[in-house]
């Protein structure tokens, strides 16, 4: 693009901008609100060539307005979940590096519903794609598998990546670690955990994840036993108790930390429901048949 058509053209930009905010926001006052959908992404970028950028940025500013204007008059976004993962996906599609639309995707989009937390989950790949060094990003596809879609071993997988990244900060590997012993995966967990003890150079935080390690441990040994009668009687036991003796001495208390479920034939580790006083809860054994 010649250099003297870029000054005319960011002139025109921000007028669009101005008259567009100004429009929609107008509109809004006291009416009811819908949220348009933005034409097909293969039209856009056949139309747009090079002013995708722009488009995107204009899609932003359509469904920043209404996302603004939700709340006042009373409206969800449940409502408008396939509107809003279209828009998202679109404006993501054709401008990849707007890192803006990420942000309000793991604000509106990710929790509004299961599907939202689908599309939500591509949009934020896009942006991993672009930024693949952004932590923020990966964070945000991590709690969005972990607490939007219910998917513990996918989060600890994401986590698990993004720890891989040089400068990753150790809570990525940490919730890794803690994902796997949420989803069963206690021997991947532990692995985690033992590598994150070793390399540890705060000795209060090295003691923290060996007490991590140790309730790793003693949940492997009761999936060891499970695995063991299992294979003696072809199902597993209903009950953990039907463990004791022969397969194991006794069923371990987790008591930091932890609370063991058993959901079989699998046993997992939970983090324990803290009680509003913020005391230490006892941690108990679940077992769910």
């Amino acid at each position: 693009m010649p250099a003297v058509a870029r000054p005319t053209l960011l002139l025109l930009v921000i007028v669009a901008y101005g008259v567009s905010y100004a429009y929609l926001d107008r509109t809004m006052q006291g009416q009811s609100v819908k949220l348009q959908s933005a034409p097909p992404l293969k039209v856009l970028q056949t139309m747009s060539g090079y002013f995708e950028q722009i488009s995107s940025e204009m899609i932003f500013i359509q469904t920043s307005v209404f996302l603004g204007g939700l709340k006042k008059l009373g409206t969800v976004v449940e409502d408008y979940d396939t509107e809003l993962a279209h828009n998202f996906r679109t404006m993501t599609s054709l401008y990849p590096d707007f890192i803006d639309p990420y942000y309000l995707t793991n604000a509106f989009l990710a929790p509004a519903s299961r599907y939202g937390a689908e599309q939500a989950d591509l949009v934020f790949d896009t942006g991993i794609t672009a930024y693949p060094k952004d932590f923020v990003l990966r964070f945000f596809k991590g709690a969005n598998l972990f607490y939007n879609l219910q998917q513990p071993l996918q989060a600890a997988d994401a986590f698990a990546k993004a720890a891989k990244i040089e400068d990753a900060p150790p809570m990525f590997a940490h919730l890794a670690a803690i994902f796997s012993g949420r989803s069963g995966e206690l021997k991947a967990g532990l692995i985690m955990l033992q590598t994150m003890a070793n390399a540890e150079k705060n000795e209060l935080v090295k003691e923290r994840y060996n007490e991590e390690i140790e309730c790793f441990k003693q949940a492997i040994a009761v999936q060891n036993a499970i695995d063991l009668y299992t294979k003696e009687h072809g199902i597993p036991p209903k009950f953990l108790q039907q463990l004791v003796p022969k397969y194991i001495n006794a069923i371990p208390t987790i008591e930091k930390r932890f609370v063991l479920v058993y959901k079989p034939p699998k046993v997992s580790l939970e983090r324990p429901v803290l009680p509003p006083t913020r005391k230490p809860a006892k941690s108990t054994t679940i077992e769910n048949p």
